[in-house]
């Protein structure tokens, strides 16, 4: 037993050697918007003074390198990798062609379903998003904010995200053991047993004759038609509260999240600046809405899973319709990244600028503060409830 405990020491203790010097940052997520290919370079753009460095290596590794070249697409790709790989972002990273036009390059958060955790890859491994209450990822510690080093004791630099996601997903009843890291400290071994985990993108039902219940559990492309048919199956007569549910929502595309924003309200969801200092705000988009009446009375469950593009939801709901959020602290991730395809159908994500609640807030590392504090999940849909009864009542309280 002792032997053991020491093997398991040193390979976690490898996996910090080997990722020292590495900035981790607190508040990773998502919001990310996808734009097409950039213009032509600006002549004004010019190449560091040092770039003829390149043209110097790939002529001695031409004329003088022994062993067998590799391709010079992979050479590029390699610079390319390095390049990104040196700017001070944990979100920046570059997928090859390859992978891109094979589909299985996501950057937006994907679902382990054997493991009920929403990941997403980012530039020192895979960032554990959210994770499902009562999931084996739950059960077995895995956290929001872990960032999955090595899988089954094998390190996972290099792998494509959809080799990763494989590794993760697999048989129920199989287990899994992953190396993880959590901000500043040490690796940990966490060892999942996988089980099938049943994740709809949109849950609607009336918990209440006179409440309305929306779970919206992540905001991808193509999510907004099945919200609209759930919207249209909630019958509107006599419902005089509404309850949002955005606990363990990764969020995902900015565009859908203006358009789920303006299934519920109107005006300003979030402020955005760019690197140059340009502010600009984003708007709900409710084309092709159903015609749902919002009651007077909205409230919004958060927890500690609700990250990205989920927490400027949150808070829009909170400035334009006086929606008020239960529950526990938001992730906190107040950057923007954008999707970039290139020339040969890779593609590169980079931070492009920050953003803020139409209050003024800024949620980066921080996060939304809940108006009702509440912990464990049955617990804050149960203070819910009781905030819409006693809304309609004419009170403002809400207890666990």
């Amino acid at each position: 037993m002792g032997l053991g405990r020491r093997r398991d020491g040193l390979i976690i203790f490898g996996f910090a050697l080997a990722l020292a010097g590495v900035a981790w940052l607190v508040g990773f997520s998502t919001a990310y918007r996808t734009v097409p290919p950039g213009p032509p370079v600006p002549s004004d753009v010019e190449a560091p003074k040092n770039f003829s460095l390149y043209g110097e290596v790939w002529s001695l590794v031409n004329r003088e390198f022994y062993g067998e070249r590799p391709a010079p697409r992979n050479i590029t790709y390699k610079a390319i990798e390095g390049m990104v790989g040196a700017l001070d972002d944990p979100y920046a990273a570059f997928v090859d062609s390859e992978e891109a036009e094979s589909g299985s390059a996501r950057f937006l958060p994907q679902i382990v379903h054997s493991m009920g955790a929403w990941v997403e890859p980012v530039r020192q491994g895979i960032l554990v998003v959210s994770v499902l209450p009562d999931s084996p990822a739950s059960e077995a510690g895995l956290v929001p904010g872990d960032v999955i080093l090595g899988i089954d004791r094998e390190s996972i630099a290099g792998l494509a995200p959809s080799e990763v996601h494989e590794l993760l997903e697999g048989e129920e009843g199989t287990t899994v053991e992953l190396i993880v890291r959590t901000e500043e400290q040490m690796p940990r071994a966490v060892e999942i047993t996988r089980a099938g985990t049943d994740v709809p993108a949109v849950e609607v039902r009336r918990p209440e004759p006179s409440v309305g219940y929306i779970r919206i559990t992540n905001l991808d492309p193509g999510e907004v038609e099945e919200l609209d048919a759930a919207l249209r199956e909630l019958d509107t007569d006599e419902l005089e509260a509404v309850v949002i549910d955005l606990r363990d929502n990764p969020g995902g595309d900015l565009d859908t999240a203006l358009q789920v924003a303006g299934r519920f309200m109107e005006g300003t969801v979030w402020v955005e600046t760019d690197g140059d200092g340009t502010r600009r705000e984003r708007t709900a988009d409710a084309s092709g809405a159903p015609d749902f009446d919002l009651p007077d009375t909205v409230l919004v469950l958060v927890n500690s899973g609700t990250a990205g593009a989920a927490e400027m939801l949150a808070a829009a709901l909170r400035s334009n319709v006086g929606a008020r959020l239960i529950g526990e602290q938001t992730f906190g991730k107040g950057t923007i990244q954008a999707i970039r395809p290139l020339s040969d159908s890779s593609l590169v994500r980079l931070t492009v600028g920050t953003w803020s609640t139409p209050a003024g807030e800024q949620v980066d590392g921080e996060g939304l503060s809940p108006d009702v504090v509440v912990e464990g999940a049955d617990a804050q849909l149960r203070a819910a409830l009781k905030a819409a009864v006693a809304e309609r009542a004419g009170t403002k309280t809400a207890g666990g």
